[in-house]
């Protein structure tokens, strides 16, 4: 589920910053993930990411 995804995504992402690495892929899908969170597909599985890329499919 993009949700649960999302939440490792912001751990991860906590845990670098805490050792002053820089991550910017994951930074770049937590913000699709979330976008696609907003839009109400968190309970949908992570292959719903390509949803972000190819806006044209069905939401």
């Amino acid at each position: 589920m993009l949700k649960h995804f999302a939440k490792d995504m912001r751990l991860g992402k906590e845990a670098a910053q805490q050792h002053n690495l820089k991550l910017p892929i994951l930074s770049a899908v937590l913000r699709e993930t979330e976008e696609l969170e907003a839009q109400g597909m968190g309970n949908e599985g992570t292959q719903s990411l390509i949803k972000y890329y190819l806006p044209e499919i069905e939401k």
